[in-house]
């Protein structure tokens, strides 16, 4: 949840100035790419947090909340960048020569 409200203010900050130097942009992106590998991951591998218990009567019953507390973690850093991948990849398609991207 952490990494997800820390860009918060990196994307408020460009979309308020509609352009960032092109290192930071580049970061936003490679960052972007990351989460969405790592919530690939998550999707496959949240039910191995599951919790077991036992409620009498029904026997052993399995909890997911774990797996999902992590899994809409990555989501929301993934819909939190997708705003600017969107003008980010606008962007790429004109060319620039300097070291500023106008989003």
């Amino acid at each position: 949840w952490l990494e997800a409200a820390a860009f918060c203010p990196q994307i408020w900050m460009v979309s308020r100035a509609g352009r960032c130097r092109s290192l930071t942009a580049h970061f936003v992106a490679l960052s972007f790419a990351s989460r969405c590998i790592v919530a690939l991951f998550w999707l496959e591998a949240y039910p191995q947090l599951k919790i077991m218990s036992h409620v009498y009567g029904e026997g052993l019953v399995y909890d997911f909340t774990p797996g999902y507390a992590v899994l809409a973690a990555y989501l929301l850093q993934v819909l939190v960048i997708a705003d600017f991948m969107f003008a980010y990849l606008r962007s790429t398609r004109r060319p620039q020569m300097d070291s500023v991207m106008e989003l």
